[in-house]
């Protein structure tokens, strides 16, 4: 006699939802700009590796100083240390890809 199966479907969360599944919604792309705009603290439309690590402390990223250092290499085309208002467009794409989630 063969022994029947027991399956379990439960939702697995990876920490990111296409939609408002379990409270938590992904960060929009504008949201982003928005984000990175607040961390911007001396408003001279750069992002220095300090203020990109404090907006993935907001985001909850998992090793936000490591995160920021990635996004920073990622972004940072020029290779002079900072993002700046033409590559910022690549670090909120960077962002946008890990699916950042906050609770709605």
């Amino acid at each position: 006699m063969p022994i029947p199966s027991l399956v379990i479907e439960m939702p697995v969360t990876l920490g990111y939802s296409d939609s408002k599944e379990g409270g938590r919604v992904t960060w929009t792309e504008e949201n982003i700009r928005k984000l990175l705009e607040k961390h911007d603290k001396n408003k001279d439309n750069c992002l220095t590796k300090d203020e990109i690590e404090n907006a993935f402390k907001d985001l909850d990223a998992f090793f936000p100083g490591w995160r920021a250092s990635r996004g920073l290499k990622y972004a940072d085309s020029n290779r002079d240390g900072k993002v700046d208002e033409y590559e910022k467009e690549n670090l909120v794409q960077y962002i946008f890809k890990r699916r950042y989630t906050y609770h709605s």
